[in-house]
């Protein structure tokens, strides 16, 4: 890997760096100074706080963060290397921005020394805390020494810029969904009523396609549950497998289509920042999932038994509801959290067409086959979110029937004919049987929970 200086449009220093396959620009090649400003724009830091950086970079967006902190701020700074700090040096106006009293440039070899050293200074700043700031071009010059250090970084740039990005659009909808929300009930009228009932929950990975003609028959012979991503909704129904709960969590307009022209009625679970059409415009009952944030739990008067944990996707939020909702077994179909055969989603689902940035493949996993998979980013986060939310609950079997997609650790692989023909009726409630699962659901919903 080289570092080659450039001059920029602006007539800035800027640098291009050559990892041997790729080439990235440590900053803008048009004008550092007002791409550091954006930088620092996107994270909520105010006069006072403190900035903890990682990647001193040319020092553009150190600057920046120092306007930001103003005179009583601290910015911290943290580079591994000293060979390539020096180096940064000489291009850069790094050691200007050290003489500031305000700055603490901290730079180690040792990554495990660096890693504590940057922990301790995100603590510093007592109840309020620090904020974090990583600089993305950066991470190309760790080791691949470093490679768990850089991932933890990766794994929380990328949670903070997709929140970062929809936060907006969520505040919108949730004002507009608020009066309609306070006419609904809560997911939590289904919480510990299904205990030790087996769930099958399915998202719309690549191997939904296969496990699809197996589901018709899971349901027929009642032998438990089955929850479903919003997006798979509508080719679920098309092969006449009426699920017994949908859930719909994202903000963005494209979800509407997976709700558009449904008149069964599949209870709904939804999040209050979701777009205003699903609330309104879905005519089945409809339950409210609440992300586990006191100031959104406030805003509505929701009490906190009502939270659910998110793990940031669809996906993820299934599982959590599925777990508390008492589910055992739990079943994965279609959480595949991988491209295999180089395949983003079921052919079958309605998922929205992925941007290529949003899931450019920059890491690889372990597959169930044995195989080494591609996978992005995000869903890399997921799976270890899953592998976190399995790891607590020592006395619930998991089980993924996706035999392409990644490895997710506390599961059992098992191909889904064998793990639906293994199944029994588990349920401690034998009022159950009498009264049908999709019975029992409505029953818990429909008092509080009718249209909006």
């Amino acid at each position: 890997m080289k570092i080659v200086p450039e001059k920029a449009r602006s007539g800035m220093n800027t640098a291009r760096i050559d990892t041997g396959s790729r080439e990235i620009y440590l900053h803008s090649r048009y004008d550092p100074v007002k791409e550091a400003g954006r930088l620092i724009d996107s994270y909520d830091i105010n006069k006072g706080d403190t900035a903890v950086v990682y990647g001193a970079g040319l020092g553009y967006h150190i600057a920046a963060a120092l306007d930001r902190v103003g005179k009583d701020g601290r910015v911290y700074v943290f580079q591994l290397g000293s060979e390539v700090f020096e180096y940064l040096k000489k291009v850069g106006n790094l050691e200007q921005l050290a003489a500031d009293a305000r700055v603490s440039l901290i730079v180690e070899d040792d990554i495990s020394l660096l890693a504590a050293r940057l922990a301790s200074a995100l603590d510093i700043g007592g109840n309020k805390g620090s904020t974090l700031v990583v600089h993305r071009p950066s991470l190309e010059l760790l080791p691949a020494a470093a490679a768990d250090f850089r991932t933890v970084l990766e794994d929380w740039e990328v949670k903070r810029s997709s929140y970062q990005r929809f936060s907006g659009q969520m505040e919108i909808n949730l004002a507009a969904n608020a009066e309609y929300c306070r006419k609904l009930g809560d997911v939590s009228v289904l919480f510990n009523r299904f205990q030790n009932v087996p769930a099958v929950l399915i998202a719309a990975g690549p191997s939904l396609d296969a496990a699809l003609p197996h589901l018709a028959g899971f349901l027929a012979e009642k032998k438990g549950l089955v929850l479903a991503v919003g997006s798979v909704l509508k080719p679920l129904l098309s092969r006449g497998i009426r699920p017994h709960l949908a859930v719909i969590t994202d903000p963005q307009q494209f979800v509407v289509n997976q709700i558009a022209g449904i008149n069964e009625d599949i209870p709904l679970a939804i999040f209050p920042t979701v777009t205003p059409q699903v609330v309104q415009n879905y005519q089945g009952p409809k339950v409210l999932a609440f992300p586990n944030e006191q100031d959104l739990l406030d805003k509505l008067n929701a009490v906190p038994s009502a939270a659910v944990e998110t793990g940031g996707s669809v996906a993820t939020t299934l599982l959590d509801i599925a777990i508390r909702m008492g589910s055992n077994p739990i079943i994965f179909v279609g959480q595949d959290l991988a491209f295999p055969n180089n395949r983003l989603h079921a052919d079958s689902s309605t998922h929205r067409k992925i941007d290529m940035e949003d899931n450019m493949v920059l890491r690889k996993v372990k597959g169930n086959n044995g195989k080494i998979l591609s996978t992005s980013r995000a869903l890399d986060i997921y799976r270890k979110w899953i592998e976190d939310r399995i790891a607590r609950e020592s006395k619930r079997r998991f089980i993924n029937t996706s035999l392409e997609g990644a490895q997710i650790r506390g599961t059992e692989v098992i191909p889904f004919c064998d793990a639906f023909g293994q199944l029994s009726w588990f349920g401690e409630d034998s009022n159950l049987d009498q009264e049908g699962l999709h019975e029992r659901i409505a029953r818990l919903i429909m008092p509080k929970g009718n249209n909006c």
